[in-house]
């Protein structure tokens, strides 16, 4: 994640979709908080879009954000009806063999590998969120998770743990969400490919797998908003 800018995806019917500018990166002021047209469960209207695939981010759409309209915000049920409709019950099912450990624990695909970037998983197991001190002394957010096959600990780039606009991991609300995930009676994780980049100047870049959004069935359309929302305490 930078600072400043967001990454979008979402659904047009069963099919996962990625708008992108032709360059650059979508500023932050895209989001709902901002006044834009971005968040959880919006219904929008992209406009005219062109699909720009390049393995594994098939998905791709280049869009004008000048042009994007709201809809709407879909219902809760719908949107965790169509959550389950999309979701699979392993990361192999989304990206296919292409998917190779990365170390133990971590995972990805080798540059240009991949028919799929994006995907949901049904998850059969809780999972963990935690922050990892990095050696710049920043925190990252990462989860560990089972899919039944896997055990994996990915880095989490939902923007709503963030402290906005700093993106600083906000501390209270992922202990917060990981209380919630202990009690959650069903959570969907939507996961991702990276942009290819290497971990160390001496290993090749690769396409990390990265967990993009965490649902929980209680509350599937949780947008940018404050922190009781989330609980029923």
């Amino acid at each position: 994640m930078t600072k400043g800018f967001i990454c979008v995806a979402g659904l047009s019917g069963e099919q996962h979709i990625r708008p992108v500018l032709r360059r650059g990166s979508l500023a932050i002021e895209l989001l709902s908080l901002y006044g834009g047209p971005f968040d959880i469960g919006v219904i929008v209207d992209l406009g005219k879009a062109t699909h720009q695939p390049a393995s594994p981010h098939t998905e791709d759409y280049v869009f004008n954000p000048s042009q994007v309209s709201v809809i709407g915000v879909v219902k809760e049920g719908d949107f965790w009806t169509i959550l389950n409709k999309v979701s699979r019950s392993n990361l192999k099912d989304i990206f296919g063999q292409e998917l190779i450990p990365v170390g133990p624990v971590n995972y990805g695909t080798d540059l240009n590998s991949g028919k799929v970037s994006l995907g949901c998983l049904k998850l059969q197991e809780k999972p963990s969120i935690y922050l990892k001190k990095r050696e710049n002394g920043k925190s990252q957010i990462r989860l560990w998770f089972n899919d039944g096959e896997l055990q994996v600990n990915a880095g989490v780039t939902d923007i709503r743990l963030y402290r906005i606009p700093d993106y600083s991991p906000n501390e209270e609300l992922i202990k917060k969400f990981n209380a919630c995930m202990k009690i959650s009676e069903e959570i969907i994780i939507s996961v991702g490919l990276s942009r290819p980049f290497a971990s160390s100047p001496e290993f090749d870049p690769i396409n990390w797998l990265q967990v993009n959004n965490i649902f929980l069935k209680e509350k599937p359309v949780w947008q940018m908003r404050p922190i009781s929302q989330i609980s029923n305490s």
